[in-house]
């Protein structure tokens, strides 16, 4: 998956969609990857046959569109446009709040993650600040639906969404998230997988399959082994193309990465155990159980 820079340009893109295009007519197989798995009609078929096939300029723009987690070429360019658009934020007062509050948990994430001491003072602490910000949330909601780059800027719409998906102990106010982030998909409002990344967390917390496979947590097993925390997910068979549509890469693909952050940044990782126990609570304590 590969993020956009702060002011995205479209030209810049549809040059990268041209080499790929161009890379899979020279028979290229540094892109047989990529191309195999963001295009979900090549899934299954080896090298040969992927730069056998047909690619044409608008396969090659999807398979750029979905590398940075859009549907869709038109998705990406209206979300490219709205982040032109929001280079003078709409809303500066949110946008101030929202910056300064997304600051103050990042800090609190961070402290969390390498902290072995202490740790329920400052989760209190970052679920209060959390919380704290649901009311500017809610009407933020009301006055724009969903307050994309055109309203905040794009970075400021990645801080109101890490924003969102922190009041986690509100099963409704997530419901409502996820209703008005589903909502401005269709208008490039916001990259697809951070959408489902929430779905799937809802969908965990309410005891429900998951639709993308998006693991709840990470643990150690009694070995030492990392492994992720999954929960059953509907249509195994298609898990992958699902999460090609959306930006990510295939399970196993994601798997390696994680681990591979874990390992090099350390993580300070829970029980399988210990991780199921949380999962229970937020369910309980949040209200998600019988959740929409």
């Amino acid at each position: 998956m590969k993020t956009l820079p702060e002011r995205p340009n479209l030209d810049f893109l549809a040059r990268e969609a041209e080499r790929l295009k161009s890379r899979h007519r020279r028979g290229d197989t540094g892109i047989c990857r990529t191309v195999g798995h963001f295009d979900t009609s090549l899934h299954g078929l080896s090298d040969r046959q992927i730069l056998e096939r047909r690619f044409s300029i608008l396969d090659a723009q999807r398979v750029v569109a979905r590398q940075y987690g859009f549907a869709s070429w038109r998705r990406l360019k209206r979300f490219v446009e709205r982040c032109r658009a929001g280079r003078e934020p709409a809303d500066p007062s949110l946008e101030r709040f929202v910056h300064r509050r997304h600051d103050e948990l990042a800090a609190l994430q961070a402290d969390l993650r390498h902290r072995t001491e202490n740790r329920k003072a400052v989760y209190e602490r970052y679920r209060w600040l959390a919380h704290d910000s649901t009311d500017v949330l809610r009407s933020a909601y009301e006055c724009h639906g969903w307050p994309g780059p055109d309203v905040l800027g794009k970075i400021g719409t990645d801080a109101f969404l890490h924003l969102a998906a922190n009041v986690i102990y509100d099963a409704d106010f997530q419901a409502r998230t996820l209703d008005v982030l589903d909502a401005a998909l269709p208008e490039g409002g916001i990259p697809e997988y951070q959408f489902a990344s929430l779905k799937d967390r809802h969908l965990t917390l309410s005891k429900r399959p998951t639709v993308y496979g998006t693991p709840f947590g990470c643990y150690r097993d009694e070995a030492g082994q990392f492994e992720l925390l999954l929960d059953p997910v509907i249509d195994p068979a298609n898990l992958d193309r699902r999460r090609a549509r959306v930006g990510y890469d295939s399970m196993q693909a994601q798997y390696v990465r994680i681990a591979a952050e874990a390992v090099a940044e350390n993580w300070d990782l829970a029980s399988r155990q210990q991780q199921i126990d949380e999962a229970n609570e937020l369910s309980m304590r949040g209200g998600y159980t019988g959740a929409s």
